[in-house]
């Protein structure tokens, strides 16, 4: 008997059923199906009646959470299996071994290793979102809180005068991030559509959870890493500065890291799910993740990386993303893509290379990218040359290697040309924004944070 179980007589499921406030015949439905459930989910037969139980369960899974969630959000001292249930996705010791159960509870008990000012188990991520320190995050159909509202208005299913009321409910935010993020987002990151099951069991928890677990440090060892090659990834060009009365205004550039949200369940996947979390530009970008992985993070956040760096570009430059005349990292790839057949710097292996690609991404640039920049970062970082030249010169002028890759890649006369040409353009930004500077401060002003930080980005 586990740790867990042995200070009660009552199952765990019971004794989540009976926290949330499930009695009477509702609570004895959902003993004798997850019972029933708990003994044949080993050999699950793959029929319809079997997808018609596991739906029920899954479905009864969020019921059950939503309920939970609501009484833990204000209790101050959680019972080791409510947490274990809201941040891992564990209900009861007969889906695992009590080996496994143990387990658990002792990484239920390390959450400082996994929250972090920009990690959130999804237990943590839905009481920001209940005390309105975060947004709610869109749906899978691009619409926000406000914006699923305003629909639901237009569909005569509430009133206008209900709309600020609901928006400012903190039980309604926490119950649209369960409904339309959490409910989605986490059969996608356990990267198996057909096969998901919300509960955690051990036909997908195969290791010691420990081992498996995403903490807050392999998230930001792996984003350090990518951003020690590719140190620009997440600034971005923000509002006009002003720097002084009558002087010129400047836009500048200001890094944001994104919020990475662990689902809990055992997956292989990695989301991005917004760009930024509202309509300003501002706003971390949404990374999800399972909290329990096999599989190898650097390449889960490349990948992340690449999909965010599409995404914000595409939102910064409007309708225009893939209009050649704004040069942008959407358009010029879109262009190139587009018409790659036709270009003349191309050979004849290397466009029969591009089809090829494109044909693998079923005909979306923006995964043609994707797979871009993952041999940009893991292989041409190194001087392994996976990318022809046109999209080479393209990924540099977006994506550029940060000053250690590019003092290493200096000699290789593959980049010669393009790393002197990116260098005297930073020197010369830097040296007009050094002497806007100079006037600021002459005339009284004081060089804040995101000034400095501006400044410096021309040094990186």
């Amino acid at each position: 008997m586990s740790d867990v179980q042995a200070s009660r007589s009552t199952s765990d499921f019971e004794y989540i059923l009976d926290y949330s406030g499930f009695i009477g015949e509702e609570k004895d439905k959902y003993i004798k199906v997850f019972t029933a459930y708990a003994k044949t989910y080993k050999n699950f037969r793959r029929d319809k009646d079997a997808d018609k139980l596991r739906k029920w369960i899954n479905n009864a899974y969020y019921d059950i959470y939503k309920k939970c969630f609501m009484r833990a959000v204000n209790d101050r001292s959680l019972p080791d299996t409510i947490r274990m249930f809201l941040n891992f996705g564990y209900m009861d010791g007969s889906f695992l071994t009590d080996e496994m159960v143990d387990g658990v509870y002792n990484v239920s008990n390390q959450l400082a290793q996994i929250c972090s000012e920009h990690v959130f188990t999804i237990f943590s991520w839905l009481k920001a979102i209940y005390r309105g320190d975060k947004e709610p995050s869109h749906n899978e159909f691009d619409l926000d809180f406000a914006g699923y509202l305003n629909e639901q208005y237009r569909n005569g299913e509430i009133k206008k005068s209900d709309i600020e009321l609901i928006l400012n409910r903190p039980e309604e935010r926490a119950a649209f991030e369960i409904d339309n993020m959490f409910k989605t987002v986490n059969r996608l990151t356990y990267g198996s559509i057909t096969s998901f099951n919300a509960i955690l069991t051990d036909l997908d928890l195969v290791n010691n959870p420990a081992k498996m677990l995403v903490t807050n440090g392999r998230c930001y060892k792996s984003i350090d890493m990518i951003r020690s090659i590719d140190y620009s990834a997440f600034y971005r060009p923000l509002f006009s500065y002003p720097l002084k009365d009558n002087l010129q205004h400047e836009i500048i550039q200001k890094a944001f890291l994104p919020d990475i949200i662990l689902m809990p369940n055992v997956g292989n996947r990695g989301m991005m799910w917004q760009e930024s979390a509202s309509v300003h530009n501002d706003t971390p970008a949404r990374f999800m993740l399972p909290i329990f992985t096999m599989s190898n993070m650097d390449d889960l956040m490349i990948d992340l990386i690449g999909r965010f760096r599409w995404e914000i570009c595409r939102k910064i430059q409007g309708v225009r993303w893939n209009d050649i005349r704004e040069h942008s990292l959407t358009s010029d790839y879109y262009d190139y893509l587009q018409f790659y057949k036709t270009n003349r710097e191309l050979s004849a292996e290397a466009k029969e290379k591009v089809k090829q690609e494109i044909t693998n991404a079923r005909n979306e640039y923006r995964d043609v990218f994707v797979a871009d920049y993952i041999n940009w970062i893991k292989y041409e970082s190194m001087g392994g040359f996976r990318l022809n030249k046109y999209a080479r010169r393209i990924m540099f002028k977006y994506c550029p290697f940060s000053k250690d890759i590019r003092e290493k890649l200096n000699d290789n006369p593959v980049y010669t040309d393009i790393i002197h040409k990116h260098e005297v353009l930073s020197a010369k930004t830097h040296k007009r924004i050094q002497g806007m500077y100079d006037i600021y401060t002459k005339n009284g002003g004081t060089i804040t944070t995101d000034l400095k930080t501006h400044i410096d980005f021309y040094e990186l």
